[in-house]
């Protein structure tokens, strides 16, 4: 009986690690929509491709951020999301809901906050935005911020995210592939020391690419 329970133990084992090898290697199709960040005056350095913004108190700035759409008409879903260090793979996260967020950071150095204090074209609610892009459409986004009259106090760093509704053409082999854009959002006073600046290099190059999450169903036995 032993050996029975061994056996039915070892070949769940190995159907979970045949999972997780598809989860972590399997090739998946293109996302088919890019974005870029459309760079304006307050941009400090034009040779990058997210956006690193000098500041004041209480400046209004208007961002634009340009979706080009695939072959096939597709819904997105766009956010602005306080960036946190991820201690896994030591990069910044910039994914992570309102909630999420507050049990990583110890204490604010403002008043800004990337869930409330962003707006989208005309969108009611802050930080977030839904949209439907025809085949091949290329649509500009406006994202409107508002420097409180403390300043930045510092660095203040967060993301744009631009996200794919997944449908079922999106599903191979029983696993939903989510795919998901993001452009980092640096903010900081005109007189933040140089001697104070993070050297960020590392995380957000990175966030002009595509990330891809994978959703699995959980096998029941």
């Amino acid at each position: 009986m032993k050996k029975v329970y061994k056996l039915i133990f070892l070949s769940i084992l190995s159907i979970l690690l045949i999972v997780q090898s598809k989860v972590a290697y399997s090739e998946s199709p293109t996302s088919d929509f890019s974005v870029e960040a459309i760079l304006e005056g307050h941009q400090k350095d034009k040779s990058i491709t997210y956006w690193w913004l000098q500041v004041e108190k209480t400046q209004s700035i208007n961002l634009k951020l340009k979706i080009s759409n695939g072959n096939e008409e597709n819904n997105f879903e766009i956010t602005s999301n306080q960036a946190v260090n991820n201690n896994n793979n030591f990069t910044l996260e910039y994914s992570l809901s309102e909630e999420e967020v507050s049990q990583y950071l110890h204490h604010k150095n403002s008043k800004f906050n990337f869930y409330q204090d962003i707006y989208f074209d005309e969108a009611q609610e802050a930080g977030k935005l839904k949209i439907t892009l025809a085949p091949n459409e290329v649509r500009e986004i406006t994202i409107n911020i508002k420097i409180p009259k403390e300043g930045s106090k510092g660095q203040l760093i967060g993301g744009i995210n631009v996200t794919k509704v997944p449908k079922e053409s999106d599903r191979q082999e029983g696993i939903l592939n989510v795919y998901s854009n993001v452009v980092a959002l640096v903010m900081e006073d005109k007189d933040y020391s140089e001697s104070h600046k993070q050297n960020l290099e590392f995380a957000l190059e990175k966030f002009n690419e595509k990330e891809q999450v994978i959703k699995i169903p959980i096998p029941f036995f």
